[in-house]
C-alpha cells in the first residue's frame, strides 16, 4: 500500500485515520481501515519487519520535531481574510442599523440626501440592514411578520438603493441579526444548513444589485480606517459614557463602527505620535422598540460620510439627524 511505504513508522491508529479521511468510498469505519492496515504489516514478513524496529514508535532521544512526524494530527484553522475597499473608492456613505422592517424612512432619505449631495461615489451598509425578528433567540410575538416578509422587504431596499444610485459601489457587511439567519438554521433546520439557495447572499440576491458581499466577522479595510460592525469581539463594546472609547479599548486603532445605535467619537495619540481615532455612528431605525421602548433617551438617527486620499489618510464626518435634519 502506498501509504505504508509513505508513513512505514506512523501509528497504524493514526495512519488508519488518515486512510479514512481520504478514502472513505472504501472503509465503513475507523476500525475497518485499522484492520486493513495490520493486515498488511502481518504480511510483511519476519524480514522486513524488523526494519521497522519498536523503538521507532517511543521517544527516547528524538527531538519532539522529528517525533512529531509519526503522527497525523488534523488541524483547523477558520482565517478570515479583511474586505479591502478600492483605492479609487473615496467618497463614502456609511449606513448602519435600519433593521428592517423597523426602519426609519425619514432618517434614511436624510442620510442618503447628505450622501448625494457630497457626491459620494460609494455606501457601505454596515451591519444590521435586516432585523430579523423571528429568528432571534427571545420570546416572539407570534402576530409580528415573518422571516419572508423582511426579506422582501429588504430586496425592496436594494432595488430602490440601485435604481437611485446606478453607477457607486455598494458594499454589504453583515452584523449581529443578520447572524440570526444562520443561527436559526442551525438550530431550527440544520438538513438545509449549507445550502446555497438559503446562504442569505444567494437568498438575498445581492449579485442582481450588483450589491459586494462582506462577512459578518470581516473587517473593512479603508485605506488607514477599518469598518467593523461592532459586534466582532464577541462582546459589545458598550461604555455608558462614549461608546466609541470604549471601542478604541478594545480595536486600539482607528475604527468606525455601528451597533450602539449612537453618535460618539474619541481621539488619542500613540507615544510615537501616530494619531488614532474611533467613530460610532447612530442608527436608522425606530428608537423605540418594544424591548426598550425608551432607548431614545440614549439613541439616536445618524450616519457617517468618509473621506480618504490616495496615502489612506481619511477624514469622518460622523453626523447627527434629527426630525429629518442634519445637526
Amino acid at each position: 500500500m502506498e501509504y505504508l511505504a509513505k508513513h512505514p513508522k506512523m501509528l497504524t491508529r493514526t495512519l488508519a485515520r488518515l486512510l479514512l479521511k481520504h478514502h472513505p468510498e472504501h472503509y465503513g469505519s475507523l476500525e475497518s481501515a485499522r484492520s486493513n492496515i495490520r493486515y498488511y504489516r502481518n504480511a510483511l514478513g519476519e524480514k522486513n519487519k524488523a526494519k521497522v524496529k519498536p523503538e521507532d514508535f517511543t521517544r527516547e532521544q528524538k527531538p519532539i520535531r522529528e517525533w512529531m512526524k509519526h503522527f497525523y494530527l488534523e488541524q483547523e484553522h477558520d482565517s478570515l481574510r479583511d474586505f479591502v475597499i478600492p483605492t479609487g473608492v473615496s467618497r463614502t456613505l456609511v449606513i448602519s442599523d435600519l433593521h428592517i422592517p423597523y426602519h426609519d424612512l425619514e432618517a434614511i432619505t436624510t442620510a442618503l440626501e447628505y450622501g448625494e449631495a457630497n457626491n459620494m461615489d460609494s455606501i457601505i451598509i454596515n451591519g444590521d440592514l435586516i432585523d430579523f425578528y423571528k429568528a432571534s433567540r427571545f420570546i416572539k410575538d407570534p402576530t409580528r411578520r415573518n422571516l419572508i416578509y423582511e426579506m422582501e422587504m429588504t430586496q425592496e431596499f436594494f432595488d430602490m438603493l440601485r435604481s437611485a444610485f446606478p453607477d457607486i459601489q455598494i458594499y454589504y457587511k453583515l452584523g449581529n441579526h443578520e447572524e440570526r439567519w444562520e443561527m436559526y438554521l442551525k438550530s431550527k433546520a440544520p438538513e438545509i444548513f449549507g445550502d446555497e439557495y438559503y446562504d442569505l447572499q444567494t437568498r438575498l440576491g445581492l449579485t442582481d444589485w450588483n450589491i459586494h458581499f462582506v462577512g459578518g466577522k470581516q473587517i473593512i479595510k479603508y485605506g488607514k480606517l477599518n469598518v467593523i460592525h461592532g459586534h466582532e469581539f464577541g462582546q459589545s463594546f458598550f461604555n455608558p459614557v462614549n461608546p466609541a472609547r470604549g471601542m478604541f479599548l478594545r480595536a486600539k486603532c482607528s475604527t468606525l463602527a455601528g451597533h450602539n445605535h449612537q453618535t460618539s467619537s474619541h481621539h488619542e495619540n500613540n507615544l510615537n505620535g501616530d494619531s488614532m481615532a474611533t467613530f460610532s455612528t447612530g442608527c436608522l431605525c425606530h428608537m423605540e422598540p418594544e424591548y426598550a421602548p425608551y432607548a431614545f433617551t440614549k439613541w439616536n438617527h445618524g450616519a457617517a460620510f468618509i473621506t480618504k486620499n490616495e496615502a489612506g489618510t481619511f477624514h469622518v464626518d460622523n453626523f447627527r439627524i434629527i426630525d429629518g435634519k442634519i445637526v
